[in-house]
């Protein structure tokens, strides 16, 4: 069976392929923040690891013919989840270069046990006691 019809037939195995994908690309990601730490300014680091992920989406959305499908509604809310988001991967690229790579990575596989651990406060969203005993278990 070739591998395109493969994956057609079993999602979950496509699935895997794309999480296993996203997991090398964020650690190539991290290898070479860590490296260009050395030489050059956070800031950089990250303007170029966006303008690259502009161009790669952009050719995707040209060769499917969707590029005009991108637009907002609300470009406020865009605004600040651009901000928001930029902040983040700023110190996330700040962690990558001030501390060992696998520290750094630690502490982001952390970040699901702090989103359960804040959604009530932040979001009043219930959190049930599975839900809560998975993330207790998580700190431990």
């Amino acid at each position: 069976m070739p591998l395109k019809s493969y994956f057609e037939k079993n999602p979950i195995a496509l699935g895997m392929l794309y999480a296993f994908g996203q997991s090398l690309c964020f650690a190539v990601v991290s290898l070479c923040v860590k490296l260009a730490g050395t030489e050059h300014a956070t800031i950089e680091s990250l303007f170029y690891r966006n303008f690259l992920g502009l161009l790669i989406i952009a050719a995707i959305l040209i060769m499917q013919g969707n590029l005009h499908k991108v637009k907002g509604a609300n470009v406020k809310l865009q605004f600040t989840r651009a901000f928001v988001g930029s902040a983040a991967m700023y110190v996330t690229f700040m962690s990558f270069e001030l501390l060992p790579l696998s520290e750094a990575q630690s502490l982001l596989f952390a970040a699901p046990l702090f989103v359960v651990a804040l959604s009530y406060p932040v979001l009043k969203e219930k959190v049930g006691p599975w839900r809560t005993g998975a993330a207790l278990a998580g700190f431990f």
